[in-house]
């Protein structure tokens, strides 16, 4: 038991616990024992020791040798030292593995050895000892045993960032212990006054109560001893540990001209600037022999208003000499550096793009540019139509006027030419528009015709109306056919009228399958509105509202077939945009004939056109 307990104590002695093997030159006390510097580990176990505290056990020539905590290097061979050895002779080795398994071969392994773990950071014990006849090892863990954490953490990166200049941030390469006790107090920076510290996680942040700058040499120091791990490793302190500076300079990110402010340079920087101490003009200068006239900034960006407007194919610099003061600087005081800079010119050539003629006015071709137009000293000799004489030119805001003496009709493709010149159309800074040359002209022609009568009779033109005889009522009772005037199988079209809410109501027009004259009874379909709008659709002569549908004054309702299906539809008062308002279930791709049920007083009292494919 003595023995035993005198192992326990070897193994708890605190001077013992970093140390190789150690033994005394001759018989000595245990407390004279420890009380020795340890001799080298050579790789060999000894067996001549002994203790003489062991003198009163039965094996008292026992010789007990204690070895302390070491890790292996490669290939560790261990062997026995036999000189001296004793029966009963024995010792002691903690290894801690570190992936390498050393050579024992030189000892019997017992029975009842759990064998060595190479894993690193397992501690392995090794208990020698020799009985008179064999020398033997038995090797032990701590029973679950995990590997012990022995590596202190280190820096990886100690960085200033450009968005938070008064933090540096220290990163190492664990997790920290945030019960050491560290505080503001021990980290210094030189020129600066450390204000606070945090620590989470592996990184401790320490912020200064003034900003870096983009020309500041940073270094921190600190640490007293406090940055450790939860092992309890110790990192070493910080001494004058660099810091890498992520803060940028003022620097240019563009600088542009914009077509529709020619007269303004705007330099957008990498970060805000400093408004409120913004350099002087003079600081700047522009090419074209332009001067600088005003400054202003907001967020990132500076405009330099320049004395004269830039123009199209400008090659643009602006030139920055750094003044004695008020200097261009971000708001941690970062500069822009002097030198001449090249502006990107994105004022644009003015151009032709687009042309259309209408069904409201046959005659003109209005043709789109792609900024407001000037008309100088342009006359209608600059333009050319096919087949067409141009009459006259004139142009409002981005669009020019071409006006021909004969009107276009439905189905014509027409195209019209600019030949530019001096002098002749340009933009509002006097830039020229390019010639064009057959720019195609969308043609929104409809194949409607006017039908025309009296307001006041029902007198139309021979030929087109065939009405039966006015009965002398406001009720609906005059009905007509347009006489040889048919949709014929197949095609599409129908009839259309312009609302008009002071009229009262509309003559309601219809589409019939014969050539007969009658009122909206004969109809097959019809449709037509009231004074407030409101749509009512005919159907194999039975009348319906339809509900919640309206049309306004301008616009224009009208029953028309596509295929067999025909619909009563609102054309918008841009004459084109064209909505459906109700399909009819019955279908029909015969012949119709174009019909109108008038007021019984004579009146249609609203334009109306027909169309026939």
């Amino acid at each position: 038991m003595k023995h035993l307990f005198l192992i326990a104590l070897l193994f708890a002695a605190p001077a013992v616990q970093a140390q190789n093997w150690r033994y005394p030159s001759t018989a000595v006390s245990l407390d004279a024992a420890l009380s020795t510097q340890p001799a080298s580990y050579t790789g060999t176990v000894p067996f001549d020791n002994y203790y003489t505290d062991l003198g009163t056990v039965s094996f008292s020539a026992n010789r007990l040798t204690l070895a302390g905590t070491t890790g292996l290097a490669s290939s560790t061979v261990i062997s026995k030292n036999t000189v001296g050895a004793k029966p009963g002779g024995s010792a002691l080795l903690r290894v801690l593995a570190t992936g390498i398994t050393p050579d024992i071969s030189a000892f019997k392994l017992t029975s009842g050895s759990q064998g060595f773990v190479s894993t690193s950071g397992i501690t392995n014990v090794l208990s020698f000892f020799y009985d008179g006849l064999s020398y033997w090892v038995s090797i032990f863990q701590e029973a679950s045993a995990t590997a012990l954490d022995l590596i202190a953490p280190t820096l990886s990166s100690a960085v200033v960032t450009d968005a938070l200049r008064t933090r540096i941030s220290l990163t190492f390469s664990e997790p920290l212990d945030a019960t050491a006790g560290l505080s503001a107090a021990d980290f210094s920076v030189p020129g600066k006054t450390v204000s606070t510290m945090a620590l989470s996680g592996s990184v401790i942040t320490v912020d200064v109560t003034s900003p870096f700058t983009y020309s500041d040499v940073i270094t921190v120091s600190g640490g007293a001893g406090k940055i450790r791990d939860a092992s309890l490793n110790i990192a070493a302190n910080l001494s004058s540990q660099a810091v890498t500076s992520q803060i940028t300079n003022l620097i240019l990110s563009t600088a542009t001209v914009a077509d529709a402010s020619r007269s303004s340079v705007i330099l957008t920087f990498n970060k805000a600037v400093n408004t409120a101490a913004l350099p002087a003009v003079g600081a700047f200068s522009l090419s074209q022999g332009n001067t600088v006239t005003a400054i202003s900034a907001s967020a990132s960006s500076v405009t330099l208003t320049s004395s004269s407007a830039f123009n199209l194919g400008d090659v643009i610099t602006v030139t920055y000499t750094q003044p004695g003061s008020n200097k261009l600087s971000d708001l941690y005081g970062s500069q822009w550096a002097s030198g001449t800079y090249a502006v990107t010119n994105n004022i644009v050539a003015p151009l032709l793009t687009s042309a259309l003629v209408t069904d409201a006015l046959r005659t003109r071709i209005v043709i789109t540019a792609n900024k407001p137009v000037t008309l100088g000293s342009t006359s209608a000799a600059d333009f050319t139509v096919p087949s067409k004489t141009v009459s006259a030119v004139s142009v409002s805001g981005s669009t020019v006027n071409v006006d021909v003496s004969a009107a276009f009709a439905y189905g014509d493709v027409p195209t019209v030419s600019y030949t530019s010149g001096t002098g002749k159309l340009q933009d509002q800074y006097g830039s020229l528009f390019a010639s064009a040359t057959n720019l195609a002209v969308t043609n929104n022609i409809q194949t409607w015709q006017p039908i025309t009568w009296s307001t006041s009779s029902l007198s139309v033109a021979s030929g087109i109306w065939s009405p039966t005889t006015n009965i002398g009522t406001t009720s609906f009772g005059q009905t007509g056919i347009l006489s040889s005037k048919k949709l014929a199988a197949g095609t599409d079209g129908g009839l259309r009228q312009t609302y008009n809410s002071t009229t009262g109501v509309w003559s309601i027009l219809g589409l019939k399958t014969t050539a007969v004259a009658g009122g909206y009874a004969t109809f097959l379909f019809g449709v037509y509105a009231n004074t407030t709008g409101q749509v009512v659709r005919v159907e194999s002569g039975a009348t319906t509202t339809i509900s919640a549908v309206t049309v306004s004054a301008g616009e224009l309702l009208q029953l028309y077939r596509t295929g067999s299906t025909v619909k009563v539809q609102k054309v918008g008062t841009d004459g084109t945009t064209v909505t459906d308002l109700w399909t009819f279930t019955t279908t029909n791709a015969t012949d119709l004939y174009p019909a109108v049920d008038v007021r019984g007083d004579g009146k249609n009292n609203t334009p109306m056109t027909y169309n026939v494919n």
